[in-house]
């Protein structure tokens, strides 16, 4: 009973741990042709500026689950998600770019990335391990 107690309170406190120190971690295809990503290149991306990489045309996936979209958009891109939507609405009208590509969640997306080359996203770091059809390019530890 003792044991049993013990190993329910050491999960409970990597529970704890784990809410406290949050990381989204950006994810892209494990062919695509960088290994790492800076975060100007990750907002040039998602603001539809960056579009080529190597000569691999980059495909940006945004989430509609509004917990880890709000972090990526409001702590990486430094917008709301209202201003966020706001701006590929006109960009989409004004330029005629096409916004990144949306996925209903996590597993949705790396399915995604594990099928398209130049495919990018952003998912929570503990949701990528794992996963081999995928490669971490950039760690954000973004808080609960």
């Amino acid at each position: 009973m003792i044991r049993i107690l013990s190993i329910i309170a050491a999960g409970f406190l990597i529970l704890c741990a784990e809410a406290q120190a949050r990381e989204l971690v950006v994810i892209a295809n494990k062919a695509y042709p960088a290994e790492a990503i800076t975060l100007e290149d990750l907002k040039d991306i998602y603001l539809g500026e960056k579009t080529v990489e190597q000569s691999v045309r980059i495909l940006p996936v945004d989430q509609e689950n509004p917990t880890v979209k709000k972090k990526f958009v409001e702590q990486i891109l430094g917008t709301s998600i209202k201003r966020y939507d706001a701006y590929w609405f006109m960009k989409a009208f004004k330029d005629g770019v096409v916004p990144p590509v949306v996925r209903e969640s996590s597993p949705d997306v790396i399915l995604l990335l594990e099928r398209e080359v130049g495919a990018i996203g952003y998912v929570w770091g503990i949701e990528a391990r794992g996963k081999s059809g995928i490669k971490v390019l950039l760690r954000i530890e973004v808080g609960e």
